[in-house]
Formats: structure tokens, C-alpha cells, sequence
């Protein structure tokens, strides 16, 4: 379970990059958004996965 966390945070961390980089969003924003997009993505996974 430890490396595939690992391997989200690489992900995550890698799409903020990219969004501050490229299109001209600021990081702490992008990575706001990426968090926050992240947890609404594991709320309905684990909805789903208890319905």
C-alpha cells in the first residue's frame, strides 16, 4: 500500500508541476486544485466500493 501512495504523490505532484509550469497557474494554487480534486476522486472510490 506504501508504494502506491508513493506512487500517487510522484503523480499528483507531477500534475501540479505541469499546470504551473505550462499554464501559468500558480503552484500552491494547482496543487490546491490537484488535492482537492484527489479527495473528491477517493470519497466517491470509497462510496462506491462500500455500496
Amino acid at each position: 500500500m506504501a508504494p502506491a501512495g508513493a506512487v500517487v504523490f510522484v503523480e499528483l505532484w507531477a500534475i501540479a508541476y505541469v499546470r504551473a509550469k505550462y499554464m501559468d497557474t500558480p503552484f500552491l494554487q494547482a496543487a490546491f486544485q490537484i488535492v482537492l480534486g484527489g479527495t473528491i476522486v477517493l470519497g466517491v472510490g470509497i462510496l462506491i466500493g462500500g455500496a
